[in-house]
Protein backbone atom coordinates (compact mmCIF):
# COMPACT_ATOMS: atom_id res chain seq x y z
CA UNK A 1 0.00 0.00 0.00
CA UNK A 2 0.99 3.68 -0.34
CA UNK A 3 0.83 6.35 2.55
CA UNK A 4 1.38 10.31 2.58
CA UNK A 5 5.47 9.83 2.59
CA UNK A 6 5.07 7.09 -0.43
CA UNK A 7 7.00 8.50 -3.62
CA UNK A 8 5.32 5.66 -6.05
CA UNK A 9 1.70 4.16 -5.82
CA UNK A 10 2.00 0.25 -5.39
CA UNK A 11 -0.89 -2.16 -5.06
CA UNK A 12 -0.52 -4.85 -2.40
CA UNK A 13 -3.44 -7.18 -1.58
CA UNK A 14 -3.89 -10.02 0.64
CA UNK A 15 -6.31 -12.44 -1.17
CA UNK A 16 -7.59 -15.18 0.59
CA UNK A 17 -9.05 -18.26 -1.54
CA UNK A 18 -11.47 -19.95 -0.74
CA UNK A 19 -11.22 -24.02 -1.46
CA UNK A 20 -13.85 -25.75 0.36
CA UNK A 21 -16.12 -26.44 -2.69
CA UNK A 22 -13.65 -28.16 -4.03
CA UNK A 23 -11.36 -29.85 -1.58
CA UNK A 24 -10.69 -33.48 -3.42
CA UNK A 25 -9.15 -31.45 -6.66
CA UNK A 26 -6.81 -29.71 -4.03
CA UNK A 27 -5.20 -33.08 -3.04
CA UNK A 28 -5.03 -34.34 -6.86
CA UNK A 29 -3.67 -31.31 -8.21
CA UNK A 30 -2.06 -29.37 -5.88
CA UNK A 31 0.46 -28.47 -8.03
CA UNK A 32 -2.08 -26.95 -10.25
CA UNK A 33 -3.46 -24.66 -7.43
CA UNK A 34 -0.39 -22.98 -7.29
CA UNK A 35 0.02 -21.85 -10.90
CA UNK A 36 -3.59 -21.17 -10.83
CA UNK A 37 -3.26 -18.55 -8.19
CA UNK A 38 -0.38 -17.40 -9.94
CA UNK A 39 -1.97 -16.59 -13.27
CA UNK A 40 -4.75 -15.43 -11.67
CA UNK A 41 -2.61 -12.59 -9.78
CA UNK A 42 -0.70 -12.01 -13.29
CA UNK A 43 -4.10 -11.95 -15.31
CA UNK A 44 -5.54 -9.43 -12.56
CA UNK A 45 -2.71 -6.91 -12.53
CA UNK A 46 -3.13 -6.93 -16.71
CA UNK A 47 -6.72 -6.17 -16.43
CA UNK A 48 -5.28 -3.42 -13.51
CA UNK A 49 -2.77 -2.27 -16.25
CA UNK A 50 -5.25 -1.75 -18.91
CA UNK A 51 -7.81 0.30 -16.75
CA UNK A 52 -5.43 2.11 -15.13
CA UNK A 53 -3.99 3.79 -18.53
CA UNK A 54 -7.51 4.10 -18.98
CA UNK A 55 -8.14 6.04 -16.00
CA UNK A 56 -5.28 8.53 -16.42
CA UNK A 57 -6.92 9.29 -19.87
CA UNK A 58 -10.33 9.96 -18.33
CA UNK A 59 -8.98 11.98 -15.07
CA UNK A 60 -6.33 13.62 -16.97
CA UNK A 61 -4.63 15.53 -20.08
CA UNK A 62 -2.24 13.43 -21.33
CA UNK A 63 0.20 15.41 -23.24
CA UNK A 64 2.28 12.32 -23.71
CA UNK A 65 0.84 9.15 -24.78
CA UNK A 66 4.20 7.22 -23.91
CA UNK A 67 4.82 9.21 -20.35
CA UNK A 68 0.63 7.72 -19.23
CA UNK A 69 1.62 4.21 -21.02
CA UNK A 70 4.91 3.27 -19.21
CA UNK A 71 3.88 4.73 -15.72
CA UNK A 72 1.57 2.07 -15.50
CA UNK A 73 3.68 -0.80 -14.40
CA UNK A 74 4.31 -4.26 -13.31
CA UNK A 75 6.74 -3.92 -11.21
CA UNK A 76 7.17 -7.69 -10.33
CA UNK A 77 4.99 -11.26 -12.19
CA UNK A 78 3.91 -13.52 -9.67
CA UNK A 79 5.31 -16.97 -10.12
CA UNK A 80 4.59 -20.66 -8.78
CA UNK A 81 7.22 -19.57 -6.29
CA UNK A 82 6.02 -16.32 -4.83
CA UNK A 83 2.64 -15.61 -5.10
CA UNK A 84 3.90 -11.96 -4.93
CA UNK A 85 2.86 -9.53 -8.03
CA UNK A 86 3.16 -5.95 -8.47
CA UNK A 87 1.68 -3.36 -10.17
CA UNK A 88 1.64 0.41 -9.86
CA UNK A 89 2.00 4.26 -11.08
CA UNK A 90 5.70 4.58 -11.46
CA UNK A 91 6.64 7.87 -13.50
CA UNK A 92 9.48 7.22 -16.04
CA UNK A 93 12.61 8.87 -16.93
CA UNK A 94 13.52 12.41 -15.13
CA UNK A 95 9.78 12.86 -13.59
CA UNK A 96 9.50 14.17 -10.17
CA UNK A 97 9.10 10.55 -8.27
CA UNK A 98 6.12 11.77 -6.37
CA UNK A 99 4.32 12.91 -9.53
CA UNK A 100 1.66 10.02 -9.40
CA UNK A 101 1.52 10.11 -5.52
CA UNK A 102 0.03 14.08 -5.78
CA UNK A 103 -2.00 12.97 -8.51
CA UNK A 104 -3.54 10.53 -6.34
CA UNK A 105 -3.76 12.57 -3.13
CA UNK A 106 -3.04 16.04 -4.25
CA UNK A 107 -0.31 17.94 -2.36
CA UNK A 108 1.84 21.35 -3.09
CA UNK A 109 4.14 21.12 -6.03
CA UNK A 110 7.38 23.40 -5.26
CA UNK A 111 10.53 24.13 -7.55
CA UNK A 112 12.94 21.36 -7.47
CA UNK A 113 15.69 24.11 -8.24
CA UNK A 114 15.29 28.11 -8.09
CA UNK A 115 12.80 29.92 -6.37
CA UNK A 116 9.80 29.57 -8.33
CA UNK A 117 7.71 27.23 -10.81
CA UNK A 118 6.75 28.73 -14.25
CA UNK A 119 3.17 28.46 -15.44
CA UNK A 120 3.10 29.15 -19.13
CA UNK A 121 0.60 31.39 -20.47
CA UNK A 122 -1.23 31.07 -23.47
CA UNK A 123 1.69 32.71 -25.63
CA UNK A 124 3.87 29.67 -25.06
CA UNK A 125 0.69 27.34 -24.38
CA UNK A 126 -2.24 28.31 -26.45
CA UNK A 127 -4.01 25.40 -25.12
CA UNK A 128 -4.14 22.84 -22.49
CA UNK A 129 -3.93 19.78 -24.66
CA UNK A 130 -0.26 21.73 -26.28
CA UNK A 131 3.11 20.33 -24.92
CA UNK A 132 5.97 22.96 -24.29
CA UNK A 133 8.92 22.08 -25.97
CA UNK A 134 12.13 22.61 -24.69
CA UNK A 135 12.58 25.20 -26.47
CA UNK A 136 10.18 27.00 -24.63
CA UNK A 137 10.98 26.30 -21.41
CA UNK A 138 11.72 30.13 -19.24
CA UNK A 139 15.61 29.45 -19.47
CA UNK A 140 15.82 28.96 -23.57
CA UNK A 141 13.89 32.26 -24.01
CA UNK A 142 15.67 35.23 -24.96
CA UNK A 143 15.54 38.60 -23.98
CA UNK A 144 13.46 38.06 -20.57
CA UNK A 145 13.60 40.01 -17.51
CA UNK A 146 11.73 38.46 -14.13
CA UNK A 147 9.73 41.43 -12.82
CA UNK A 148 7.73 42.20 -9.86
CA UNK A 149 3.89 43.65 -10.34
CA UNK A 150 2.74 46.25 -7.78
CA UNK A 151 -0.04 43.72 -6.66
CA UNK A 152 2.81 40.80 -5.78
CA UNK A 153 3.25 38.82 -8.45
CA UNK A 154 6.05 37.87 -10.50
CA UNK A 155 5.94 37.74 -14.00
CA UNK A 156 8.48 36.88 -17.08
CA UNK A 157 8.76 39.61 -19.56
CA UNK A 158 10.26 39.06 -22.69
CA UNK A 159 10.84 41.48 -25.80
CA UNK A 160 10.32 39.94 -29.40
CA UNK A 161 11.70 41.75 -32.03
CA UNK A 162 13.71 45.11 -32.89
CA UNK A 163 12.93 48.72 -32.83
CA UNK A 164 9.38 49.55 -33.87
CA UNK A 165 8.30 46.57 -34.35
CA UNK A 166 9.45 45.45 -31.04
CA UNK A 167 6.81 43.91 -28.17
CA UNK A 168 6.34 42.89 -24.80
CA UNK A 169 4.91 39.54 -24.10
CA UNK A 170 4.46 37.81 -21.09
CA UNK A 171 5.07 34.33 -21.63
CA UNK A 172 5.12 32.71 -18.07
CA UNK A 173 3.85 33.65 -14.74
CA UNK A 174 6.22 32.71 -11.46
CA UNK A 175 4.82 31.22 -8.48
CA UNK A 176 6.21 30.33 -5.30
CA UNK A 177 4.25 27.07 -5.38
CA UNK A 178 1.04 25.15 -6.44
CA UNK A 179 -1.13 23.35 -4.49
CA UNK A 180 -2.70 20.42 -6.50
CA UNK A 181 -6.34 18.51 -5.83
CA UNK A 182 -6.37 14.83 -5.99
CA UNK A 183 -7.38 13.70 -9.60
CA UNK A 184 -6.84 10.36 -10.18
CA UNK A 185 -8.45 7.25 -8.03
CA UNK A 186 -5.80 4.35 -8.58
CA UNK A 187 -6.70 3.00 -5.32
CA UNK A 188 -10.82 2.51 -5.98
CA UNK A 189 -10.78 1.39 -9.49
CA UNK A 190 -7.62 -1.32 -8.66
CA UNK A 191 -9.78 -2.70 -5.81
CA UNK A 192 -12.94 -2.56 -7.80
CA UNK A 193 -11.18 -4.98 -10.39
CA UNK A 194 -9.43 -7.38 -7.82
CA UNK A 195 -12.87 -8.04 -5.91
CA UNK A 196 -14.66 -8.19 -9.51
CA UNK A 197 -12.48 -9.98 -11.40
CA UNK A 198 -10.02 -12.32 -8.99
CA UNK A 199 -12.21 -15.31 -8.00
CA UNK A 200 -13.09 -15.81 -11.77
CA UNK A 201 -9.27 -15.39 -13.13
CA UNK A 202 -8.63 -17.85 -10.73
CA UNK A 203 -11.41 -20.67 -11.84
CA UNK A 204 -10.53 -19.94 -15.08
CA UNK A 205 -7.19 -20.43 -14.40
CA UNK A 206 -8.02 -23.95 -12.47
CA UNK A 207 -9.82 -25.00 -15.30
CA UNK A 208 -7.00 -24.97 -17.92
CA UNK A 209 -4.52 -26.04 -15.33
CA UNK A 210 -6.54 -29.41 -15.06
CA UNK A 211 -7.23 -29.76 -18.60
CA UNK A 212 -3.88 -29.65 -19.19
CA UNK A 213 -3.05 -31.97 -16.06
CA UNK A 214 -5.49 -34.67 -17.82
Amino acid sequence: MTGARTLFILMAYNITVDYSGFKHWTKQYPKQIGFAASSAINTTMKQIQRAGRAQLHQKLIIRRESFARMSVKIAQFSNKHSLLGVVGLIPPGAAPKDFWNKQQFGGQRTPSHGSFLAIPTTDIRPNVQASVTRSKWPRQLRNTINIQTKGGKHILLQRKGRGKTARITVPYVLVRSVQLTPKIGWFKMAQGIVDHNFSYNFAEAFHRAIATAL
